[in-house]
């Protein structure tokens, strides 16, 4: 598999490096925003939907489109 414009392309189009990638990639950014929302130490929850909506949203669905299949 090579990587084209940021999406792991197989030779036989499988997409399975690219979907294993996408939910490594989810997975470490949900973690960081769990860290984010502590209610000790966290930050207002308005910032954290913005942050989620402006920053994390668009880094786990760059390229969905492309390889995602419902």
């Amino acid at each position: 598999s090579f990587k084209y414009l940021g999406v792991h392309i197989d030779s036989q189009l499988r997409w399975t490096v690219q979907a294993q990638k996408g939910v490594a990639n989810a997975t470490q950014w949900i973690m960081q925003y769990h860290r984010l929302t502590k209610i000790s130490t966290g930050i207002n929850s308005k910032l954290m939907r913005l942050l989620y909506i402006s920053v994390a949203l668009p880094k786990m669905t760059y390229a969905l489109d492309v390889w995602y299949t419902p």
